[in-house]
């Protein structure tokens, strides 16, 4: 995983988002992208085989109002707040699987696939 990738993924980070168990929100992240040159490395380390740092898989849950009354619990759901260095490193993997897909399904498979339509 090259720094590259690592910006690519931060540049695709929704703005104005939580950061999680951190507190680091996603625009943390733009602001000090040109910071997070070590980040490659450690995510390289992580793709080699190196245990993920226990920070990446800790998360807040918390209540989310759905609809009508907010003192009806049945009115939320929960969502999972996630550390937004584990975010990146999702989005940088899910960048080298789409890369990798059209090769090994079939072409017969249509959807889900880059560059092929319905």
């Amino acid at each position: 995983i090259v720094e590259k990738q690592v910006a690519d993924a931060i540049d695709k980070l929704p703005g104005d988002k939580s950061g999680g168990t951190t507190g680091l929100s996603h625009d943390f992240y733009k602001d000090f992208k040109d910071e997070m040159a070590e980040y490659s490395s450690i995510c390289g380390a992580i793709q080699k085989g190196a245990a993920v740092p226990s920070s990446f898989l800790d998360a807040v849950v918390v209540p989310l109002r759905t609809k009508g009354d907010s003192r009806n619990a049945m009115d939320y759901r929960p969502i999972s707040l996630l550390n937004t260095a584990y975010t990146i490193l999702g989005r940088i993997y899910a960048e080298q699987i789409h890369l990798f897909l059209p090769r090994i399904i079939s072409l017969a498979q249509q959807g889900f696939v880059r560059g092929r339509l319905m």
